[in-house]
């Protein structure tokens, strides 16, 4: 003998039908993470002709290498191939980032603050501030990386434990271990963003 559910037990009875869960929407509009995509390849690219003269001193620092490349017009294309695969591999990275932080924001932390006419959750919020400002900074201060200052991860930092108190009404009812949980990912995604 089977089982049968007890909608079924009637001959001919249809099955009750079981309302749909309407989906729920992303936490950060989705249109926020290319456009933050292109703002940071954007200040990459402002960032090129720095990256070139750092480029360029490196190799007539280096006489093995400029032993080997001879030629000015070689010497010019491997910079200018050196410089576009950086530029690729810092938005393939940034794109990898902003993939792990849609999916923090889709697991771990789903809520969202109403900015005008978007969402920004908590995730894109850390990787926008850690990434974008110190990268329009070096852009404007006509350096390659701010990386060699500790300024920049006391920003990234600050960014990590500042943007979850954004979000507090979300999480002031949790206990404080899941806080404290939220704070540490908040800080070690913000402190991931130093990698682009």
């Amino acid at each position: 003998m089977t089982a049968t559910s007890p909608s079924m037990t009637t001959e001919g009875a249809q099955p009750t039908p079981v309302p749909a869960v309407p989906p729920v929407p992303p936490a950060t509009t989705r249109v926020l993470w290319p456009a933050a995509l292109v703002l940071l390849v954007a200040t990459l690219a402002g960032r090129l002709p720095v990256l070139r003269a750092y480029v360029v001193d490196r190799l007539a620092d280096s006489p093995r290498v400029t032993e080997d490349l001879t030629d000015a017009h070689l010497q010019d294309l491997a910079v200018n191939v050196g410089m576009t695969l950086a530029v690729i591999a810092s938005a393939l990275l940034y794109v990898l980032y902003q993939s792990l932080g849609r999916v923090l924001e889709q697991h771990v932390f789903t809520a969202a603050m109403p900015v005008a006419r978007a969402r920004i959750g908590l995730f894109f919020l850390i990787a926008s501030l850690s990434t974008l400002p110190p990268a329009m900074a070096s852009a404007l201060a006509g350096q390659v990386s701010l990386r060699e200052h500790w300024w920049f991860y006391a920003w990234v930092i600050g960014v990590g434990f500042v943007a979850p108190w954004l979000f507090r009404p979300h999480w002031r009812h949790v206990t404080a271990g899941r806080r404290a949980a939220l704070f540490a990912v908040a800080v070690i995604f913000a402190l991931m963003g130093t990698l682009i």
